[in-house]
């Protein structure tokens, strides 16, 4: 009643896709699937570059100086100064005759 009709020849039993008709709703969704996925992707890979960053290690290199009253692991002793037969002397070494105390990054005292 009215209505047109178009016929397209196929060939080999295939229609060109200018005939074939579009379900809208489908690309639609397809086309949200792959955003998201591809959202997905990133906000994975960003959470990966954090998770590296927060597990890197920082070397940092010790400083021992004598005579600043930190004893570090490579000094004797350290009572904070630098002379000699106060019971530390000054290259951080326990003098004869003297006890010092050898908490490390404490001062000691002799």
């Amino acid at each position: 009643v009215g209505a047109n009709v178009v016929v397209t020849p196929s060939v080999d039993g295939v229609a060109p896709s200018s005939v074939v008709p579009v379900n809208t709703y489908l690309l639609a969704a397809r086309a949200a699937a792959a955003a998201q996925a591809q959202a997905d992707a990133a906000a994975a890979a960003a959470e990966a570059a954090a998770s590296a960053k927060a597990a890197s290690v920082v070397i940092v290199a010790v400083n021992h100086t004598c005579g600043d009253g930190v004893r570090g692991t490579v000094e004797a002793c350290d009572d904070g100064n630098r002379v000699d037969g106060d019971g530390c002397s000054r290259k951080c070494l326990v003098e004869s005759g003297f006890v010092c105390t050898g908490i490390v990054n404490q001062a000691s005292v002799c």
